[in-house]
């Protein structure tokens, strides 16, 4: 989503190859402690190619995943270390912290126990290595008061405090915030939320932008609360004393062009539009982190007045940006919108675009890409422990058609949001309180049929591509074989699943599939990989274990009857992106566009996770996107 875009350019100085791995590793750490996991766990892996035995930066690498939520691939990379012999602090208190969030997310009770052990054992082997710090005695007390040991977590806790209390009166850390926290968590092991808060805040002071760091510290302290008998008001004093990130969401109405006959946003209300703007976004009294598009008018005034707070942004486009540009930026003369949009371009954390090319649907275009950018939004609230704020520059009528301003205030409000509304042509907003939003005229955001004939309406789906890896190597009887059994257990998967695909296509080892929505694709490529790896295919007469590449992606496509076979098919650019990622999944697995995981958030599905892989190379030049590794949910029990 990232792939090819002005953003996908050298951050640090090290890539030139006249730099040091310190200077690499001082960027992940900066970054890590920003919240912005994803792009630190590229930059490690750019760091990585020039210096591939650094152990620090494949510990960052494992931090970065684990922070983003991929915590089994955080896992293997610190295994991989220990188990080359790799046995610092950093490494085994790591270990101790990814066994620690994976006992939050577990739901069985005997593994839960199983790996809070493993947890409490690492950071308690880290605190007494030749190299440890307060970092894992601190946490060693916490996992005690969780198993129900609290004389031994005073014990540890008040080494800790001691240490931290030394560290900090020399004044000669170059990072006091980490001393500062560790003091509020052992003030809160012993129980004195008065003192903890103290020392959190002075944390949080301490820590500026640093987001990341603070939610991590945050979900400490939760911990510790749900552990303690403490008065409600006391626990209130702790968790009040940590900043709440706001995850800011946008839309809102582009500047009136000429031959708009009922105005909505004329040019001369840009002024009072952009001080509403700018009183919302200083009353969210925390940093704000943007997500919009970056159309002229409301978009544009949005990006521009969270960059002059001091926050960050992050653009989410419909599709090229060259059309977009055309279509949504160029359209309307004054204002200097190109070059505007040129300058939040440029200050932006990251670009997404959601479909490589304009369609001829682009209610569609947009409405997919506005639920893209709900699902970053809500990956990065999940990552920040932050709430989410939604804006709207809003005239208060149905609109021109599916996929603008309306269609996201009632996306936003179906999920339980409170939208904040600007009117342009009014002084004062007015607040929506999580209500459905009362439709418009029938049709008012019915899609627009398309020109094409033959075709289907464009429609959002999730979309399967797998081969099987060796086919080429296989035998002559190997490949009748595999036709005859393999795909024969995949027909009865695909006959007994309540998941099952709603068109399906062959040839040779590939399987195309077309699902109704990500759940289904994602739970049935699940289920297809538990069916071959619980098969025995040598008795079935196979020559070997079958090693599927499952690939998903989720987009508009459309059904049309394919002129030389004439038999139903899907086309479009989006069938295309999810056939290159195919050929670079890891056998065995299946992976995700960042599209696909960006619906799956939106959808709140639980039955499943993506955790980030990074930003590969798709097959045959098509560009450079973020990746998703698709693992079922600890939280269901698997």
């Amino acid at each position: 989503m990232r792939g090819g875009d002005p953003l996908d350019r050298p951050r640090g100085a090290w890539r030139s190859g006249d730099g040091s791995p310190e200077e690499c590793r001082s960027e992940v750490e900066e970054l890590i402690g920003m919240g912005e996991n994803l792009i630190a766990c590229d930059v490690c892996t750019d760091g990585l190619r020039m210096w591939p035995e650094d152990v620090r930066l494949r510990q960052l690498k494992a931090l970065a995943l684990a922070r983003s939520g991929a915590h089994l691939s955080g896992l293997e990379l610190v295994r991989g270390l220990e188990s080359e012999g790799f046995r610092d602090q950093e490494t085994i208190g790591m270990l101790g912290s990814i066994y620690k969030d994976l006992w939050t997310l577990e739901k069985d009770g005997g593994r839960r126990d199983e790996l809070l052990d493993l947890a409490r054992t690492c950071y308690l082997r880290a605190s007494v290595l030749p190299d440890a710090d307060s970092w894992s005695g601190i946490n060693a007390a916490t996992l005690a008061l969780v198993a129900g040991e609290p004389n031994q977590a005073r014990r540890l806790a008040t080494r800790v405090r001691g240490e931290c209390l030394a560290g900090l009166e020399k004044g000669d850390t170059p990072d006091p915030y980490w001393l500062q926290a560790t003091m509020g968590e052992a003030s809160l092991v012993a129980g004195d939320c008065e003192e903890a808060a103290r020392w959190y805040a002075r944390a949080c002071a301490t820590a500026g932008h640093r987001l990341g760091d603070i939610a991590s510290t945050k979900r400490n302290a939760a911990l510790i609360l749900s552990h303690l008998d403490v008065e409600e008001a006391r626990a209130g004093l702790v968790r009040r004393s940590f900043p709440v990130p706001r995850i800011a969401i946008f839309a809102g109405h582009m500047i009136d062009g000429p031959s708009r006959r009922m105005p909505r946003f004329p040019a001369e209300r840009e002024k009072p539009v952009r001080d509403r703007i700018r009183e919302r976004i200083s009353a969210y009294g925390s940093p704000v982190i943007g997500f919009s598009s970056a159309a002229c008018g409301a978009d544009i005034l949005f990006l521009e007045e969270v960059a002059k707070s001091g926050g960050e942004t992050h653009i989410v486009l419909p599709f090229d940006m060259e059309q977009f540009i055309e279509e949504s930026v160029a359209c309307v003369a004054g204002g200097n919108w190109t070059a505007r949009f040129h300058d939040v371009l440029g200050r932006a954390k990251s670009l997404t675009i959601a479909s490589p090319c304009k369609t001829d649907d682009l209610g569609l275009a947009y409405d997919y890409s506005n639920m893209v950018l709900l699902g970053l939004a809500l990956m990065k609230k999940r990552e920040l422990e932050g709430e989410i704020a939604a804006l709207t520059v809003w005239d208060g009528r149905p609109g021109d058609g599916f996929g603008g301003t309306f269609s996201n205030i009632d996306r936003w409000n179906g999920l339980g949001l409170s939208v904040e509304i600007v009117h342009p042509l009014e002084d004062l907003p007015v607040v929506s309180q999580g209500q459905s939003a009362e439709r418009g005229p029938a049709g008012a955001t019915d899609p627009v049929p398309s020109s094409s004939g033959g075709f289907s309406r464009p429609e959002v789906r999730a979309l399967m591509f797998a081969d099987l890896a060796g086919y080429t190597r296989l035998s002559e009887s190997g490949i009748i074989d595999y036709v005859r059994c393999f795909m024969g257990s995949v027909r009865d998967l695909v006959e007994s699943s309540g998941n099952a695909p709603v068109f399906s296509n062959t040839w040779g080892d590939g399987i195309f599939m077309v699902f109704d929505g990500v759940r289904e694709a994602g739970l049935f490529a699940l289920d297809l990989c538990d069916m071959i790896r619980g098969t025995d295919w040598l008795e079935k007469g196979l020559e070997r274990r079958p090693s599927l590449r499952i690939a998903l992606h989720a987009g508009p496509v459309q059904l049309c009857a394919d002129p030389i076979t004439d038999r139903p098919g899907y086309f479009g650019s989006h069938v295309g992106r999810a056939a290159r990622m195919e050929p670079i999944t890891e056998p065995g697995h299946v992976y995700t566009s960042g599209q696909f995981a960006a619906l799956a958030e939106c959808e709140g599905i639980e039955e499943f996770r993506c955790d980030y892989v990074g930003r590969i190379p798709l097959s045959k030049g098509y560009g450079i996107y973020p990746t998703y590794h698709l693992r079922r949910s600890i939280r269901a029990g698997r």
